[in-house]
């Protein structure tokens, strides 16, 4: 939350740009425009509304500024997204409606994004601020680099789960409770083969790789706040060394881990990691959890892990049995 007095106007009693602290807003659109007869140049970032409903924006091009009575249209014209981007599915679609908008509405399905016709008097779902007050206002950025074919990549994704049989813990002493190295091996294991056949085509000699755990995301259940920790479990992600691409371990051990292949042990929806893999070779990749217990009355608990190598497609394997709680690769 910023002062007023820099950037945005007085609410009842208080000071506050509109804008809920700790959340995380997508950018739409970036643009250097012409404003007014005169054509004095403003730079606006435009924003998608993950929350939705919410106060809004309250500086200048908000959408109840004054601002927007000068060629508008115009502007907002110049702030439509790429055709090519398509806001995440878990976002609200619409904005809320408000009486006193003056920023002209252009709806993110217009350009066949997403699907439906929105509720009359609907907002879009997004908010304009200028450049210097979203400096000011916002205290992190994140860059996503697109891990894709095109740019050299070769994705898999995997859907597992723990049950009471495979959460096994994590036996890294940064704090008590830690699981065992023996019990550490009943968590499921899946192998990464890059395997040293001339029919493929030549190897490097290291492979980098790229690796993502998820859990579900708590803030599509109701009854917990932010920052959700009491519907998260405490996840660890490692890469090891395998004697053989068929062998599984029985048992932690450090000294079998690649360089770099740990991630953080976190009580957030992801993990990752990133490493360097020497090849040919095989490796097994491990996700787990601190705890060794599910909540009460919990089956299991699925996860998403995602594995992005920067090589051909066909270049490597992925093995991931059934019985461990693996489903097929897609």
């Amino acid at each position: 939350r910023v002062a007023a007095e820099a950037v945005g106007e007085a609410g009842p009693g208080d000071f506050s740009t509109g804008l809920p602290s700790n959340a995380v807003y997508a950018i739409v659109a970036l643009a250097d425009v012409a404003i007014g007869p005169e054509g004095r140049r403003t730079r606006l970032v435009r924003l998608r509304d993950a929350i939705g409903g919410g106060a809004g924006w309250r500086g200048r091009w908000g959408d109840t500024s004054p601002l927007w009575r000068i060629g508008g249209a115009a502007v907002m014209d110049e702030l439509r997204p790429p055709t090519s981007w398509a806001p995440a599915r878990l976002l609200p679609p619409i904005g809320a409606p408000c009486a006193s908008r003056l920023r002209p509405q252009r709806p993110l399905w217009a350009g066949g994004a997403t699907t439906g016709s929105p509720p009359r008097d609907a907002g879009d779902g997004t908010f304009v601020m200028a450049f210097e007050d979203w400096l000011q206002v916002f205290g992190h950025v994140f860059v996503s680099r697109p891990l894709s074919e095109r740019s050299g990549w070769a994705s898999l994704h995997l859907r597992g789960r723990w049950t009471p049989a495979t959460l096994g813990g994590t036996p890294i002493g940064v704090k008590q409770g830690a699981g065992t190295p023996e019990g550490w091996a009943r968590n499921p294991q899946c192998r990464l083969v890059i395997p040293a056949d001339a029919q493929l085509g030549a190897v490097p000699e290291r492979v980098e790789v790229c690796l993502v755990l998820q859990q579900p995301d708590a803030r599509m259940s109701p009854g917990s706040a932010f920052p959700f920790k009491d519907r998260l479990l405490e996840l660890f992600l490692c890469v090891l060394r395998l004697d053989a691409p068929t062998q599984r371990l029985p048992v932690f051990d450090k000294q079998r881990l690649v360089p770099g292949g740990v991630s953080l042990l976190s009580k957030r929806r992801e993990v990752l990691l990133r490493a360097w893999l020497p090849a040919p070779g095989a490796y097994a990749v491990v996700p787990s959890t601190w705890e060794v217990e599910l909540a009460s009355g919990q089956q299991q608990a699925p996860f998403l892990l995602s594995v992005h190598l920067r090589c051909p497609p066909g270049r490597f394997r992925l093995e991931a049995p059934a019985e461990e709680g693996w489903d097929a690769p897609s």
